[in-house]
C-alpha cells in the first residue's frame, strides 16, 4: 500500500515541481532532500506493515534497510550532478526523476522480498 501511495501521490507532484522550478538548482536540490525524506518514510511504513503481518519478522534487523541505503546513495551521487548540470533542461530532470522513482520501487520490493524470505515457518 505505501508503494501505491508513493506512485500515485508523490511522483506526479514531483514532476510538476520540476516543471515549475526548472532552472533553479538549489531549489531542486532542496526538493531532492525532501523527497529522500519521503522515501525513507514510505520504506519504513512498508517494512512496519510487513512486520505487523508476520510475527516472525520482529527480529529482522538493519539488513532490511540495505536496499534503501544503496538507493539513497545512488540517488544523491547521480541526482545532484544531474541537477547541477541540467537544471535548465526539464526533460532530462524528469527522466532522471523517473529513473530515481523506479530505482526506489525496486529497492522497496527487494526489501519486502528479503523480509518475505526471512519468514520462519
Amino acid at each position: 500500500m505505501p508503494l501505491l501511495l508513493f506512485v500515485l501521490l508523490i511522483c506526479p507532484p514531483g514532476l510538476g515541481f520540476i516543471y515549475l522550478w526548472e532552472g533553479y538548482p538549489l531549489v531542486l536540490c532542496g526538493a531532492q532532500v525532501f523527497s529522500a525524506l519521503l522515501l525513507v518514510l514510505i520504506y519504513r511504513a512498508g517494512i512496519n506493515s510487513a512486520r505487523k503481518n508476520h510475527a516472525s519478522l520482529a527480529e529482522v534487523g538493519g539488513m532490511v534497510y540495505l536496499p534503501l541505503k544503496v538507493n539513497l546513495v545512488l540517488y544523491f551521487l547521480v541526482g545532484i550532478p544531474v541537477i547541477w548540470f541540467y537544471a535548465a533542461n526539464a526533460m532530462v530532470l524528469m527522466i532522471a526523476y523517473g529513473a530515481g522513482c523506479l530505482g526506489f520501487c525496486f529497492a522497496y520490493l527487494s526489501g519486502l522480498t528479503f523480509m518475505a524470505r526471512s519468514v520462519k515457518p
